[in-house]
Formats: C-alpha cells, sequence, structure tokens
C-alpha cells in the first residue's frame, strides 16, 4: 500500500502542466483582478440579456465592479477603433456578433487568452489562437404559419421555397448579409447567386428585422421568414402562436464571441470573466437567460435548439461585409446602403 502512496504522490508533484492551462494559476488571477477592482464590458447584446451576466459575475467576484456598454449592429466596431486610434483604452472584454468582431480582431486589437475553459466548446466554435471563442449561438431558421402551409408543403430546405406555392409569401430581411454570405459558401458562389436570382422571382416581400418578420408571420401575414434566430421562433412557439420552424444542415450559426482587449486597463478582471462566462456556471446562466449557450455540456432549452450532430457553418467570417451588403442589394434590387 506504501509503494501506491509513494508513487501517486511522485506522479502529483513531478507530473508535468497541461499547456492548455491559463499561464496564471487561478488564485492569482483573482488576487490581480481584486487589485484592479473594474470591468467594462461592450457588447451587442441588449442589456435585458447580457446584464443577468454581469451581476452573477459581480456576485460571485464582488470586489470587481462591473460596467456594461450596449452598441447596437456595426457600431460596436467602430467604436472600439475609433477608441483605439485616439488612444484610449476603455474596455476590457467584448461581446460582439463575429460578423463585427472580424474588423476588431483585423486591427489587431484583441489579445489571445487560452482560458482552460474553451476544451468544453467545439472547435468550430474557437479559433485556435485563443483570440475568440462563441459564448452564444443564434441558429439560423427558418420559420412558416402552420395554418397558412399545409403539412405537405412544410419547408425542408430553402430550396423548397422556389415551389410556386410560395410566390408572393415569404418575408426577408432587408439586411440578411450574413445568410446570404453563408448560402453562397455554403453552395459555391455560382450556383448560390444562381438560387438567390430564382428566389427573387419568387417576389419575397422585404422588412427590416428578423423577430419582426417572425411576429407577422405568427399574425398570418407571410407564410414564411426566410431566417429567424433559432431561440426567438421557439419563444413565439411556446407562446402559443400557430409557428414552426426548421434548420437546414449545415446549419448557419450567428455567434457572439467574447474577445479580449490588447490593451485592457483591466487584463486580469477580463480573462476572469471570460473563465466565467465560458464556464459551465457562466453558460448556464446565459441559457437561462434564454438564450443558446455554445458550450457542449451545456444543451440548451429546449434541447432541439442545438443538437450535437448537427453540421455548422459559421457565419460572418467570410467575404468582407461592404462586399456583402453590394451584393445582396444587385441580386434582390435592394437600395444599396
Amino acid at each position: 500500500m506504501k509503494k501506491y502512496c509513494v508513487v501517486f504522490l511522485f506522479l502529483l508533484v513531478f507530473a508535468p502542466a497541461d499547456k492548455n492551462l491559463t499561464a496564471a494559476a487561478p488564485q492569482d488571477m483573482v488576487e490581480k483582478a481584486k487589485q484592479e477592482g473594474q470591468l467594462s464590458f461592450y457588447t451587442n447584446l441588449n442589456i435585458g440579456e447580457s446584464k443577468p451576466w454581469l451581476d452573477a459575475f459581480q456576485n460571485k467576484y464582488p470586489f470587481i465592479k462591473t460596467q456594461l456598454v450596449r452598441v447596437g449592429g456595426t457600431a460596436i466596431a467602430s467604436r472600439i477603433v475609433t477608441e483605439a486610434q485616439t488612444g484610449r483604452h476603455l474596455w476590457d472584454v467584448a461581446g460582439p456578433l463575429m460578423l463585427y468582431a472580424k474588423e476588431i480582431l483585423r486591427r489587431g486589437l484583441v489579445a489571445a487568452y487560452q482560458s482552460a475553459e474553451r476544451k468544453s466548446f467545439r472547435d468550430e466554435f474557437k479559433d485556435k489562437e485563443g483570440l475568440w471563442t462563441a459564448v452564444v449561438l443564434n441558429t439560423s431558421s427558418m420559420m412558416y404559419n402552420t395554418k397558412l402551409v399545409p403539412p405537405n408543403m412544410a419547408p425542408k430546405s430553402f430550396d423548397d421555397l422556389l415551389n410556386p406555392f410560395w410566390k408572393g409569401k415569404i418575408s426577408m430581411d432587408t439586411e440578411l448579409y450574413e445568410w446570404f454570405e453563408g448560402q453562397l459558401r455554403v453552395r459555391g458562389r455560382e450556383k448560390g447567386l444562381e438560387f438567390m436570382r430564382r428566389l427573387k422571382r419568387q417576389e419575397p416581400v422585404f422588412r427590416r428585422g428578423r423577430t419582426a418578420q417572425a411576429e407577422l408571420v405568427a399574425a398570418g401575414e407571410f407564410a414564411v421568414t426566410v431566417e429567424v434566430y433559432g431561440h426567438r421562433a421557439q419563444e413565439i412557439k411556446d407562446k402559443g402562436a400557430p409557428v414552426n420552424w426548421v434548420v437546414v444542415e449545415p446549419v448557419l450559426i450567428h455567434p457572439l464571441v467574447g474577445i479580449v482587449a490588447k490593451n485592457a486597463p483591466h487584463p486580469n478582471a477580463a480573462r476572469l470573466f471570460i473563465d466565467y462566462i465560458l464556464s459551465k456556471e457562466g453558460q448556464t446562466k446565459v441559457r437561462d437567460e434564454g438564450r443558446i449557450p455554445a458550450r457542449s455540456d451545456v444543451p440548451p432549452k429546449p434541447p432541439e435548439l442545438m443538437r450535437k450532430e448537427w453540421r455548422v457553418e459559421v457565419v460572418g467570417l467570410g467575404e468582407e461585409i461592404g462586399e456583402v451588403r453590394k451584393l445582396y442589394a444587385e441580386t434582390f434590387g435592394l437600395p444599396t446602403r
């Protein structure tokens, strides 16, 4: 028995360190974050869903005072870039959609951080360098009105929308850029553009806002909307609306990602928050606020919102947004922005 105890102690003391773990010991990071005492978080996510994350983090680490800055759309990248150009380093962690994170990454404004929590995330939902990790998954889904669509016509793919039945019954967003770019990437550019030209001949009606379109479908003004985030579609369905939703593989994922500022004024607090929001506890909080967590061992509610076996394609990593906007407008005859 003594022999085995000696061997165990030897392995415990002399075992090589896991290279994937963070460089600083957790307690050391906590102590340094305590000295910093603050955290500034910029995000695209609305305050009602993101503030509870910071509140939970602050309850766990009451010595860190948190500040939430909500910046919509492309403005989050513009704000961060402008601050950097003027020598102001005000943010510690940001949670932008991947589409907007790309510009911040391109400018070299993000610090790599290989949080130990990243091992619980699919490879598609993180980069190898540790620059970004998905925090929230927005899944692309079609939503249709079950009173207006007979069961035999329920769409199972986007190509089904080319059936004459759907002409004039389709709602599309005026800014469906990520879905458009994702479809071109999945199908191949030429085949993708041919599909889009055929879809245009179905005379879709263009409006702004995925949620607003989903509500119009629920009200019976349209039979189908090309894309609504899965959690929103399920939310509307749970309220008793006559709707159903379907995903098409590979499922397009619009992730909101966590990134750390290269010149973070509170770098240890930033890394501590990243560890928290990627942890099982933090991702459970994401789920409790009605969003789809990105961590593999925290299933969404209900589980069918994100299946482990789905083939996925992360959008926002492809062509420059300016080119996508121009091509989208030209393809569907919309005003250029």
